[in-house]
């Protein structure tokens, strides 16, 4: 299978050059090997072959391509280029999908006369007449049909961090969940609520804390909810010994 890899030209000027030779071309190799997901499987011997280094070398370039970079451009998982994947010997590429998704001016622009294209032909009923058109032109036609496609599928909420996920369950309350948790779903499914485009990231943080509630019984801050059975020994509540005001008139905390 022929696998094609959008490599850009940024990378000569990042700090992985840095890094010693091997573990530069360590990189590009597993670039290289990566699937649609940022995923690269490959055991220390089998990078080594594929690298044409030795199993030591490729060893001390997993270990620098997952350490800490405070000088990288991107500071996801604090500069890290590689984490551990969820299989033995899988190596997942941290800023992959982004700069996979990156668009180049050319790959714009073509976009661009393709949406104006469409945006004509649907105006004079599939009989379109091409003429050149100018940058500003283009830009306005192609602004017109992009608000007439995001009205028709819905808005979509911004991609919050997860510092900035962690900070609002902070201001709740929330327990049982953590924002990386929330974050990760959410990416895996598409950010999407059921079948739809998520439009309100705080409001789809607090159907799930309502959700957590009620699965495991908890109210805002930890407080137990007195309909459920006691979440530490699953007697029923109030427990003599784990409610805080009975444990406070001479019971067990």
């Amino acid at each position: 299978m022929v696998h094609y890899l959008k490599l850009w030209d940024r990378i000569l000027s990042s700090s992985i050059m840095d890094e010693e030779l091997t573990t530069r071309w360590l990189w590009i190799v597993m670039l290289l090997r990566t699937d649609a997901e940022g995923l690269v499987y490959g055991t220390p011997s089998a990078l080594a072959r594929m690298a044409n280094i030795t199993v030591a070398e490729v060893t001390n370039a997993l270990d620098a391509l997952m350490a800490p970079d405070p000088n990288s451009t991107s500071q996801e998982e604090e500069g890290r280029r590689i984490l551990p994947g969820p299989k033995p010997n899988e190596w997942f590429l941290v800023n992959y999908k982004f700069y996979r998704d990156l668009r180049s001016p050319e790959v714009v622009r073509e976009q661009v006369r393709e949406r104006v294209k469409r945006h004509r032909a649907r105006n004079a009923g599939g009989n379109a007449v091409t003429h050149d058109v100018t940058p500003s032109s283009m830009y306005a036609v192609s602004v017109s049909v992009e608000k007439k496609e995001q009205k028709k599928e819905g808005r979509a909420t911004r991609r919050p961090a997860v510092e900035e996920i962690a900070a609002y369950i902070k201001e709740k309350g929330y327990r049982g969940f953590t924002a990386q948790q929330w974050r990760d779903h959410y990416e895996a499914n598409g950010w999407k609520v059921g079948k739809n485009p998520m439009r309100d990231w705080k409001a789809a943080v607090r159907t799930w804390a309502a959700r957590e509630r009620a699965t495991t019984g908890t109210l805002s801050g930890g407080a137990q909810r007195r309909d459920r059975p006691c979440q530490h020994c699953g007697g029923p509540w109030p427990c003599p010994e784990h409610d805080p005001e009975i444990a406070g008139k001479g019971g067990k905390r």
